[in-house]
């Protein structure tokens, strides 16, 4: 009887000291089965302990005994049940953690791939800027060629023309000249200088 005794004192001090079976004592019921373990253990200590009328006392002593075994399984299984809704609500919320990271990296590739896209699309709209502003500059360089190649041959043109044209001109002068010299009338006279005059402008 006090190895029994013993036994059911160790477990009742190891459900209420352990710090791991506090969900047990969320069951009002297993409170009141441990406490009354206690108070049994108290007791039947006190009864071992006594000299006179043990045999009745060891009597109710064993029938207590045979009733808190019966508790004991009670309290088990209630911590069974207790200790699997645990788990349940445990894994109910990893479930819902891994859901919510699931998300969050889907969304986090989402994002990257939109990155990726707008980097793309602005790399190729940037060649596709860099190569117009190589073809404007390439037409550019080719209409300064064209108008340098025009402005040598107007130049060209009228320098031929010049040439061309001072070469009678001054023969006509010379000839002017030589009028100059000779008796003319009056209305000659006028016409030669007329052209006199105007010859600074046209050479």
């Amino acid at each position: 009887m006090q190895l029994h005794l013993d036994l059911l004192s160790s477990k009742v001090d190891i459900v209420r000291e352990s710090p791991g079976s506090a969900f047990i004592f969320k069951n009002p019921d297993n409170i009141t089965s441990v406490e009354s373990m206690h108070t049994f253990v108290l007791r039947g200590q006190h009864i071992l302990n006594r000299d006179s009328g043990l045999a009745p006392a060891l009597r109710e002593l064993l029938q207590g005994m045979v009733d808190f075994n019966t508790r004991t399984h009670a309290i088990g299984s209630s911590a069974d049940l207790m200790a699997s809704m645990l788990l349940e609500q445990q894994n109910t919320e990893l479930l819902a953690q891994n859901q919510q990271i699931t998300w969050l990296t889907v969304a986090q590739l989402v994002l990257l791939m939109a990155t990726a896209t707008g980097l793309l699309l602005r790399h190729r709209n940037q060649q596709r800027g860099k190569a117009a502003l190589t073809a404007l500059n390439e037409q550019l360089r080719q209409a300064q060629q064209e108008a340098e190649s025009a402005s040598r041959g107007k130049n060209l043109f009228l320098a031929n023309t010049s040439h061309e044209l001072r070469t009678p001109f001054n023969g006509i002068v010379f000839i002017l000249s030589v009028l100059t010299s000779t008796p003319l009338s009056p209305q000659q006279a006028d016409l030669v200088n007329t052209v006199n005059d105007f010859q600074p402008v046209i050479f």
